[in-house]
């Protein structure tokens, strides 16, 4: 599955989507606000100025995406919360 939470400031994920069984039962963090129960990948940009992480599913879309800045430590700057988890 993919789990996403924030807590003390810090983005905390758990991706497991790479092709054994699904986890679909529970989050594993009460912190958790995001959660999903597909296949999928992580892909992460960084640059010197921001990290934005995209969660994609096998169909090639976007179940979530984190965009971090810099310029504001601990604030997720912009997210997309999948309408289906």
């Amino acid at each position: 599955d993919y789990e996403r939470g924030f807590e003390d400031g810090l983005l905390q994920i758990i991706t497991g989507g790479g092709g054994a069984a699904l986890d679909g039962w529970c989050t594993d963090f009460d912190h958790v606000t995001v959660m999903t129960s597909q296949y999928h990948h992580v892909q992460i940009t960084a640059t010197d100025e921001e990290m934005r992480v995209d969660a994609v599913n096998t169909d090639g879309e976007l179940i979530d995406h984190v965009l971090l800045r810099a310029d504001q430590p601990g604030v997720i700057a912009d997210e997309l919360v999948p309408e289906n988890p």
